[in-house]
């Protein structure tokens, strides 16, 4: 099984004892004192001296769902912005290196699952030809974290954010979530958090809704940009994972109704890339000010009429945004 550990310092002696009963797999850099590893005496790792905490590695569950259409993106196309120069963080199944649409916009990739570069299941291809349709001059830095199974285990998620922001990426791409109560302070989100400070984080809000506080981790991290999605007739689709009064999740909706060849995917997966490449677009006019363009995205999202923990700030409308940017 593997796990993520919190030490009280990270000393030579406490990584050596730990060794004796685990193997590490990782020592995070962007959140102090975190080790992930692999034991099976977990008990023992508990109760060693100078372990602080000790939490089980989640898994990650997919969300495909039904179909909508980009909305705005064409207007800032017909501006002259698609994406030039930035590069998307794409953390899911990999990238199909053989799809002509996608293959030639790789400029790093990695994998986090043992299985080698391809993408056993097509959800990170398809999430990268979303991206690619909707900001055609983007490149991507491809990271597989979801395995044949169609699962991500969470500390390969977080090395893959460590290596996604340590690699340059401006906009991280997360179509997926481990499904749990959480108030943003789990190490995965600490993680984000920190990661946000160098990159624009864009992340699915989860497919548990309608109840309330079903938003899963790393939307639950207070950095990122957590999308739920929204429905032809303009209502919160009644999966959309919702936050509560007192935790306001999503942070803004977008459409997630596409065709693929001759199926209709749906799902808060679908509406991320389309947040991940508005903020390409925009980041392509303001160069590297990723605040502002967080700004300009939330400011200027579709108020649909529902509770903000139920919609955030409201519909994404990259074009509204494109027009206060250029104004300002």
């Amino acid at each position: 099984m593997r796990y993520i550990v919190e030490v009280e310092e990270l000393s030579t002696e406490v990584l050596e004892k730990l060794k004796k009963n685990s193997r590490i797999i990782h020592i995070f850099s962007l959140i102090d004192n975190t080790i992930a590893l692999e034991t099976e005496d977990v008990e023992r790792i508990k109760e060693l001296r100078g372990v602080k905490r000790v939490y089980e590695s989640g898994k990650a569950k997919l969300m495909l769902s039904d179909a909508l259409d980009l909305i705005g993106i064409l207007d800032v196309h017909n501006g002259g912005f698609y994406g030039d120069g930035v590069w998307i963080g794409v953390i899911d199944s990999g990238i199909d290196i053989s799809d002509p649409l996608v293959s030639g916009s790789i400029v790093l990739e990695r994998d986090f699952t043992e299985e080698g570069m391809y993408d056993p299941i097509g959800h990170g291809t398809i999430m990268a030809r979303i991206l690619k349709v909707a900001a055609p001059n983007i490149s991507f830095i491809n990271a597989k974290v979801v395995d044949r199974t169609g699962e991500a285990d969470e500390i390969d998620i977080m090395r893959a954010t460590e290596w996604c922001v340590n690699s340059g990426t401006d906009i991280m791409n997360l179509s997926l979530g481990i499904p749990r109560k959480c108030d943003g302070s789990c190490p995965l989100c600490e993680l984000v958090n920190t990661a946000s400070e160098r990159a624009i984080i864009v992340a699915a809000a989860g497919n548990n809704g309608p109840e309330k506080d079903s938003v899963s981790c790393p939307a639950n991290s207070k950095s990122c940009i957590c999308v739920g999605s929204m429905e032809k007739d303009g209502t919160v689709s009644n999966y959309s994972s919702r936050g509560s009064p007192d935790h306001l999740k999503p942070d803004i909706i977008a459409p997630s109704c596409i065709s693929y060849g001759n199926f209709k995917l749906e799902g808060t997966s679908i509406a991320t890339p389309f947040v991940s490449a508005s903020a390409a677009l925009l980041l392509s006019v303001d160069g590297s000010d990723k605040r502002r363009t967080i700004d300009a995205i939330l400011g200027t999202a579709e108020d649909k009429g529902f509770p903000k923990w139920v919609q955030g700030q409201g519909l994404i409308r990259p074009d509204k945004a494109l027009e206060v940017m250029l104004c300002d």
